[in-house]
């Protein structure tokens, strides 16, 4: 659900400032822009998907 969209989209804003002060794009203490944390964002829901599809983990959305 909704739930877990919002969660891996803050993890993705997050990813995206530690990857963006790590290469030095961001001064430590500054966050990511919107359209980095959006990326980021993307980055992570395509892994969640990968991992889901893999059945590395299960999807908490699908009621069987």
């Amino acid at each position: 659900g909704f739930i877990l969209t919002i969660v891996l989209g803050i993890a993705g804003a997050f990813l995206a400032t530690f990857v963006g002060q790590a290469i030095g794009h961001y001064a430590p203490g500054q966050g990511a822009g919107f359209i980095t944390a959006t990326i980021g964002a993307l980055v992570v829901l395509f892994i969640w998907n990968r991992l889901v599809a893999r059945g590395i983990v299960s999807d908490p959305g699908n009621k069987v």
